[in-house]
Parts: structure tokens; C-alpha cells; sequence
């Protein structure tokens, strides 16, 4: 499909490809290279340009064993992770290797890499009426869904139980049978896995749990291992668990990740430069609501805490 895309439309194809993909296409007879990455950036490109030579994979590690590039630490990308807990493109962990942008198509030819972003979001008619608004994201959510459960393959769904994952799996039981997974932890505070039952039950799914009881040790050294930049979400470990549970079940998985990003979850990490940018002496603040209660017995901390990390200096608050 993506060879015939081209042919009809050169460079251009990638603007008609929906979904999320990391391409090269060779086009021999041009002598000319055409590198893309989806819309929004889920599968990952790296590139690294050495002389005449150009490098590129969908994994680090394979640039790496191909050549120099990769030999260095880019500081300027670990501040990034320090800030962000990730390293966002157009950086790397490593300097002279760069990650494609999001929506960024890359032409190499005659020994010049040519980028360019080939798709921006654009702003689309939001109906007056809450009614009206409601009804016409339910149809793109579901339109959305259907359009992932296409595969040759079995199509499965991860399943917390929260209102990402759960409204993704309603979904798409309405077009397939659906078989769902999450992951149980031994501690009662964090564990999800009776929500996650209660709402397959509700939907009707096929469900699987998977318990983490693993020494946290050597599966870290397997997570790691898969991992070609730092990435410090507290959730990895358990999601590489499921995943690899998955694997039994199906070749492709739905999720709710995205939800928090498209409708402003994260609270948390606005309302601390909110504060940050209001107040003109936030730790003061912080001081003061510790000695009188709620706040002073420790139930009620999350105010405190936000003020306390607003005062610090950027450094110290992502550290």
C-alpha cells in the first residue's frame, strides 16, 4: 500500500497514512531516501548524519553498532529528561543522534538530509451546545476505535479500570469480542484489578489478570533492557508485565494512554507552575498551611507539596 502511495504521490504519501508507523522507503532508480514518522509520534525514528553516511533506526541501539554517533552524552537531553521524565524529540540521549519530529518526514539524497513536518493539527468546527459537543466526540473516539480494531491479527485491550481505558474498551466491545488484561499488585492501596473486573464484567469482556509478584530486580534489568532512552514512569515495570502477558493472547493492544495528554489530565504539573507564576512567596505559604489542620496531621498534603516544589528552583524541582 505504502509503495503504491508513493508512486502516485511521491513524498507526499505519508499525509495519507492514518495510524501510527515508522517508515523508510528507498527509492533506487532517484537514488533518494524518504524517512517519516506518524502524526503524533508513537513509533519512534532515529536518525544521525556522519559526513556522507546517514544512519537511521526505529532503535537506538541498532545506530549505535553501526557507528560513532552514539558515543557521547548530550546534556542538554538529560535536563530535558530531568524536567520532563522523557527525552522529546527532536533530542536524543546521545549527541549527533536526533529522534524525528511528530508529523516530520526527512528526504536523503545526494548527501543532504532535507526535514519537513508534513501534517499540524488544524482547528475543527466545536458544536454551541454541551449536547451537541458530547455527541460529537463520542462519534470520533468510537470512529477512531473501530478503525484500530482492523488486523489481521487478534486485537485485545489493556483494562485499569479507569475512565481511559474503560470507555476505550466499551467501544470497541460494541464492533468485537474483546479479551482484556490488567495487572494485580499485592498491595491493596495500588491495586486496580477488582475495578478493571468489575467494569470487563460490565462490558462482557473475556478478562485476564496478571499478578506482580516478580522480584522488581531482575525484571527492571529486563524492562531496561527494552528501553533505549531514560523513561521514568512509575508505571513501566507493571506495564512491561502485562505486556509480555499479552503477548498469549494477542498481537495487537488497545489502550487508554493519550487520554490524560488530548483532555488535560496531569493536574498536578499545571497547577505547580500556576502557582509558581502567581505567588510571590509559595514556600511561606506551604509553612503556614502545615501547622493548621487539615493539613498539619498529613491527610490532606497535596497543596502543601505543590507550594513546596513551586518555590524551588527548576533544577532542584525536577531532581
Amino acid at each position: 500500500m505504502v509503495l503504491h502511495l508513493y508512486e502516485e504521490h511521491g513524498e507526499d504519501c505519508v499525509q495519507r497514512l492514518e495510524g501510527m508507523f515508522a517508515l523508510a522507503l528507498w527509492d533506487a532508480p532517484r537514488r533518494r531516501l524518504l524517512l517519516a514518522r506518524d502524526r503524533f509520534g508513537i513509533k519512534p525514528l532515529y536518525v544521525a548524519q556522519e559526513g556522507e553516511a546517514l544512519y537511521f533506526a526505529s532503535e537506538l541501539v541498532a545506530i549505535r553498532r553501526g557507528g560513532s554517533a552514539a558515543a557521547e552524552i548530550d546534556p542538554q537531553a538529560i535536563y530535558a529528561y530531568m524536567a520532563l521524565s522523557y527525552v522529546p524529540a527532536p533530542f536524543s540521549v546521545f549527541r549527533g543522534v536526533q529522534k524525528l519530529l511528530p508529523a516530520e518526514r526527512a528526504v536523503w539524497a545526494n548527501g543532504q538530509l532535507r526535514r519537513q513536518i508534513y501534517w499540524r493539527p488544524r482547528p475543527v468546527h466545536v458544536p454551541s451546545r454541551r449536547v451537541d459537543a458530547v455527541e460529537a466526540l463520542a462519534q470520533e473516539l468510537e470512529a477512531s476505535v473501530r478503525a484500530h480494531l482492523v488486523s489481521d491479527v487478534p486485537v485485545a485491550a489493556f483494562l485499569s479500570g479507569g475512565v481511559d481505558s474503560s470507555t476505550v474498551v466499551a467501544l470497541a466491545q460494541r464492533h468485537a469480542k474483546m479479551e482484556t488484561l490488567c495487572v494485580s499488585f499485592p498491595d491493596p492501596g495500588l491495586n486496580e484489578a477488582p475495578i478493571a473486573r468489575a467494569v470487563a464484567s460490565h462490558l462482557g469482556t473475556k478478562h485476564h489478570e496478571v499478578a506482580l509478584h516478580l522480584d522488581p530486580v531482575p525484571l527492571l534489568s529486563q524492562a531496561v533492557a527494552f528501553m533505549d532512552e531514560p523513561f521514568a514512569d512509575s508505571s513501566a515495570l507493571a506495564t512491561f508485565a502485562v505486556c509480555r502477558a499479552a503477548r498469549e493472547v494477542a498481537k495487537v493492544v488497545l489502550s487508554g494512554d493519550g487520554g490524560d495528554e488530548v483532555f488535560g489530565g496531569y493536574t498536578g504539573r499545571y497547577r505547580v507552575a500556576a502557582l509558581q507564576a502567581t505567588l510571590p512567596r509559595p514556600g511561606s505559604l506551604a509553612s503556614v498551611l502545615r501547622r493548621v489542620p487539615p493539613w498539619r496531621s498529613g491527610r490532606r498534603s497535596a497543596l502543601p507539596t505543590m507550594l513546596a516544589l513551586a518555590a524551588l528552583p527548576d533544577s532542584e524541582r525536577f531532581v
